[in-house]
């Protein structure tokens, strides 16, 4: 008898490539205790499995996905609330859960990265956060060079990247924001807030 997480291994993880530098990137943030929250409209059993097995440190990471439910006897009996997909994958879902008060209504910063129109909404510059003003900066994996694509992303990403299989740019992002951070707190010789 197979177990459930050799059974989404064998299933899944052999068709699941990450980008170049997407774990480095994912255990940069936990090196830094930075959260990081992935919306999935996938199933949420299967992405923590892939990312374990990949070697990433769930410790920072919350998937907010379907995640299945199973009986005693270890069967399928539905999946946990709410359910997730392209059109409701947006920040309110989590905004009154005690993950948001804790711990992301406290961030002045937010990396968003997506790879459709509907991901480039996931947050509103305007949602309930501990500051006033969080800078929100979204970057846009665009797999097809198609004009009105891109035209369309570049109206909701921040910075579009295009064909581009690697995490080198949001890896680069991190590394000048946590930086630049470091180099404020040095010369103020203040706390500074969480990014």
């Amino acid at each position: 008898m197979y177990s459930l997480n050799f059974i989404l291994l064998s299933n899944f993880n052999r068709n699941t490539n990450f980008r170049n530098n997407a774990t480095d990137f994912v255990n940069k943030l936990a090196e830094l205790s930075i959260p990081l929250i992935v919306f999935s409209g996938g199933i949420g059993n299967v992405i923590e499995t892939v990312l374990t097995s990949s070697g990433v440190s769930l410790e920072n990471v919350r998937v907010v996905s379907n995640f299945m439910d199973f009986n005693p006897e270890g069967r399928l009996v539905g999946f946990q609330d709410p359910v997730i997909h392209s059109l409701n994958k947006m920040y309110n879902v989590i905004q009154n859960s005690e993950y948001f008060e804790t711990i992301l209504s406290k961030r002045i910063c937010i990396l968003l990265i997506g790879d459709s129109t509907n991901d480039a909404k996931m947050i509103d510059d305007g949602e309930k956060f501990s500051y006033e003003q969080v800078i929100v900066i979204r970057i846009g994996f665009l797999n097809e060079k198609n004009d009105e694509k891109v035209e369309l992303f570049s109206s909701l990403y921040d910075l579009v990247l295009l064909n581009d299989e690697t995490f080198d740019i949001p890896l680069f992002i991190l590394s000048s924001i946590v930086d630049s951070t470091e180099l404020c707190k040095h010369e103020s010789n203040n706390e500074t807030p969480n990014i």
